[in-house]
């Protein structure tokens, strides 16, 4: 039942990507056009046109299955419905500046559609959090349910070796975000966080190789990386101080560099990604929340 919610959030990156490149090219923050910026053509990227019907098809299927939860179909339908309306608008806004129609209009349209955009935008990055933190809520337990049931099963060993890779980086990553919001940090406690996650990619190697895909070993790899360098843009800090975190104005981080926290969380967004591709017919798929049922500002 869950799978399908799931589904439907793992698409929400689409539109905070196209956010963030809209966002690249704007010189005054989020304040209105003027459509004279330097990198203006960069407009608003389009996004996959099917998006909101293939949602709201996911959302229905979904429901139609046991158990019933009314606050979980609501807070769904309420999600689809801000869908249906920001895409169309995003598809506009798109036409308008790769057209150049802001040359016709002075960006008086430009700045109409930015304000109709960011009090959807607003609206939808508010409810999607809310939504995922009522799946998060119901797929408690939903991970080492999966761990039980690929135990020792050779055809499920791909997905047994993730489902112990996805609940070990959990465990990691609160780590690093215990660590992060610390006005008195341990760096220790975050290499000892990352030293185990190393140790779990042991895991993999116990998996037939006919049965991996490197592409798996990659996107682990880039998770490793960007922990390390998490560890690395701060060993120099000064005791007492909180280490760097990120801002997130408007569902789009304001700091995302190598060594931030936003990069860890990109790079594991990517690896659940995967491990839903393998989870999604045999397991509950999992959200970026954690167990303690709170979700990074994505």
């Amino acid at each position: 039942k869950l799978n399908g919610y799931i589904d439907c959030l793992g698409r929400f990156e689409d539109i905070r990507n196209a956010w963030g490149t809209y966002l690249s090219w704007r010189e005054d923050g989020l304040q209105p056009p003027h459509c004279s910026e330097r990198h203006v053509q960069r407009g608003m990227p389009a996004v996959y046109p099917d998006l909101a019907p293939e949602c709201e098809a996911l959302i229905t299927a979904a429901d139609s299955m046991p158990p019933t939860h009314p606050d979980l179909r609501d807070a769904g339908k309420t999600y689809v419905k801000l869908l249906h309306k920001i895409l169309p608008l995003m598809k506009q806004m798109t036409g308008y500046y790769a057209k150049k129609r802001f040359r016709d209009d002075d960006c008086l349209k430009g700045r109409i559609f930015h304000a109709q955009w960011l009090k959807l935008y607003e609206k939808l990055i508010v409810q999607e959090k809310k939504l995922r933190q009522m799946v998060a809520e119901l797929a408690k337990g939903a991970l080492q349910a999966c761990v039980e049931r690929t135990r020792n099963r050779p055809q499920k060993a791909t997905l047994h070796a993730w489902a112990l890779l996805i609940q070990h980086v959990q465990e990691t990553l609160r780590q690093f975000r215990i660590q992060a919001q610390s006005d008195t940090p341990e760096l220790a406690a975050v290499a000892r966080a990352i030293s185990d996650m190393e140790l779990e990619m042991g895991t993999f190697n116990q998996v037939p190789e006919q049965m991996m895909d490197t592409h798996d070993a990659e996107l682990f790899d880039e998770l490793l990386m960007a922990a390390k360098a998490f560890h690395e843009q701060h060993a120099g800090h000064t005791p007492g101080k909180k280490l760097l975190g990120t801002r997130v104005k408007n569902g789009v981080p304001v700091q995302v560099h190598t060594g931030s926290l936003e990069h860890v969380l990109d790079a594991f967004h990517n690896l659940l990604r995967r491990y839903n591709f393998h989870a999604k017919n045999n397991c509950v798929m999992m959200t970026t929340c954690n167990d303690d049922n709170t979700c990074p500002d994505r």
